[in-house]
């Protein structure tokens, strides 16, 4: 937990007490890519997702950099037709920017309305559940989904990118799945794809710029893993702030990469109208 090692000595008891952990932000994704069973392509979803931070079990008001839970509920009705989803999401999208202008304004309704918002585009069943977590010694993720089976349920999703299975867990050693994986790859299509991840993943220098850029770090094309090894800490998007860097005064720290990968996802909404 920042610059302390603290021992662990009952790992099951802490992790699986929904105590020990404290909601660290809400945050909406307006188009987020999945993927889907019914889905030949991805689809950009509405999402609104929370994010929670386990706390020290011995100490609760200290937040553990170890694990983290998101859970992600989609904003719109995935399965419906296109123009159905599109109305949704334009609603969905009005509401935000109603909310967004009350909160900018510290205006008085703007907690009520904040609940609202929740509330509202969360009543659908929770649609993913993922974790991270260092509490080994390395960062590894795992996820549920009702994305990838017919019945909807909640299930252990396999972790594949461009072919490369690396089975329920992602680790920081999926790299060495993908360098072998292209070692054995003969056609060209699938060498380029893997080739291209792994430059991606190489930084040239200190400070890579590619470490932010959102086209070469999200979730459809490389691992959880992958991603936090490239970006160090910046790989967790929203934290509690653990007063190392003192220029950041703020009770939360949010990574550079959220921010590019939601004004992306703001610049490419196929389906954004200026309906009234």
């Amino acid at each position: 937990s920042g610059i302390q090692v603290l021992p662990v000595t009952d790992a099951l008891g802490d992790v699986s007490n929904p105590n020990h952990f404290k909601l660290v932000s809400v945050i909406v994704r307006p188009a987020e890519p999945e993927a889907d069973v019914h889905f030949p392509d991805l689809e950009k979803i509405p999402q609104v997702r929370f994010v929670f931070q386990m706390m020290d079990p011995r100490e609760p008001t200290r937040p553990l950099e170890q694990l983290y839970l998101h859970l992600m509920f989609d904003a719109v009705d995935r399965l419906a037709p296109e123009s159905e989803r599109s109305t949704q999401a334009n609603y969905f999208l009005r509401r935000l920017d109603h909310l967004t202008e009350l909160r900018e304004k510290s205006s008085p309704q703007a907690e009520a309305a904040t609940l609202d918002f929740i509330r509202d585009f969360t009543r659908r069943p929770l649609q993913t559940v993922s974790f991270s977590s260092s509490i080994t010694g390395i960062w590894v993720f795992g996820q549920l989904s009702r994305s990838y089976n017919e019945a909807r349920s909640l299930e252990a999703v396999q972790i594949v990118r461009s072919g490369v299975n690396v089975g329920y867990y992602s680790t920081a050693y999926d790299t060495v799945l993908f360098r072998e994986a292209l070692k054995s790859t003969q056609e060209m299509g699938p060498r380029v794809a893997l080739q291209g991840i792994l430059d991606d993943l190489t930084p040239n220098f200190y400070r890579d710029p590619r470490r932010h850029d959102s086209s070469a770090l999200n979730f459809q094309r490389v691992t959880c893993a992958q991603c936090h090894q490239m970006a160090g800490r910046d790989g967790v998007h929203v934290t509690f702030n653990d007063g190392l860097d003192r220029r950041i005064k703020t009770p939360y720290r949010a990574t550079e990469i959220l921010f590019h990968e939601l004004d992306n996802q703001l610049q490419n909404i196929p389906w954004l109208r200026k309906d009234p």
